[in-house]
């Protein structure tokens, strides 16, 4: 499916944020923690960047998408992820305003807040969606999901043993 953010540089990061704050929403929510004064800087730099039109049609239906992701979480579970959907927000812009923003969900969160600490508006931006996503590989790793059949039936162990 083409999206209007697929012709960005961006664009699988774009969608793995979409994809990820409706699964995880309350990691979303719990990486939230970059203070205020920061985003807002960063924001507004990401804003000012020069955005061209294209560019903001792209962050406007990419977050309408994340607005729908989160609405069918708080649909699911009853409750309101207001900080799951501004750390979204804050990760979609600065995928949009630069496009060499994209290699710092590669990156660990200690070196990510480095680079906070160096005043990266990217960064800011980024840090809650590089917290989540090393904290997703993270769980990934030490559980070792595995799918075996035993007596006929599918199961799934995670981890070494039962």
């Amino acid at each position: 499916m083409t999206s209007k953010w697929s012709h960005l540089p961006n664009a699988k990061h774009i969608d793995w944020v979409i994809k990820t704050v409706e699964e995880y929403a309350r990691e979303w929510s719990a990486a939230n923690d970059v203070g205020v004064v920061a985003r807002v800087v960063a924001w507004e730099a990401a804003w000012n960047f020069g955005l061209c039109d294209e560019r903001k049609t792209a962050r406007y239906a990419a977050l309408d998408a994340v607005v729908g992701a989160v609405g069918r979480f708080l649909a699911r579970f009853n409750w309101c992820e207001i900080d799951a959907k501004d750390a979204a927000f804050d990760a979609i812009d600065a995928l949009v305003a630069w496009d060499s923003s994209g290699y710092l969900l590669d990156k660990s969160v200690k070196e990510v807040k480095e680079l906070v600490k160096e005043g990266n508006h990217a960064a800011v931006l980024l840090l809650p969606a590089v917290v989540v996503k090393n904290k997703l590989k993270k769980n990934t790793k030490l559980n070792k999901p595995r799918l075996f059949l035993d007596e006929g039936a599918w199961c799934a162990l995670l981890g070494d043993n039962i």
